[in-house]
């Protein structure tokens, strides 16, 4: 387990806090896409960032959002990094991003009937 200092904590939290570019409503932390910020230097940070899915056009956005706010923040060098997770490993997507994602409005959920050929 790697501990952050309170720097790292606080620039983790800014790159969690951005929006997702094509769901709003949910954030970065929320879909547990940000893997880990390092300090490099007194102004200089690299964040770890995985795609949703490998070839998600969205993490371009997703890293130009959070340079923006970490260089708004005050760090001249931001350095953000994708990384894929490991295979076959549930993330916090699953469980915090899916909670969110479900009472949203793109994604409509209810009891579907059974077909009339097939038992329920």
């Amino acid at each position: 387990m790697v501990t952050l200092t309170g720097l790292e904590a606080e620039l983790y939290g800014l790159a969690g806090s951005v929006p997702d570019p094509e769901l709003p409503v949910l954030t970065l932390e929320e879909l547990g896409v940000i893997r880990g910020v390092r300090m490099d230097g007194p102004d200089s940070v690299t964040v770890r960032l995985t795609p949703t899915y490998t070839g998600c056009p969205a993490i371009e956005a997703m890293s130009a959002d959070i340079e923006r706010v970490l260089h708004d923040r005050g760090m001249r060098d931001v350095s953000v990094v994708t990384v894929l997770a490991p295979r076959g490993r549930r993330t916090t997507s699953a469980t915090r991003g899916g909670a969110s994602s479900r009472s949203s409005a793109s994604h409509p959920r209810g009891p579907r009937a059974a077909p009339a050929d097939r038992c329920p």
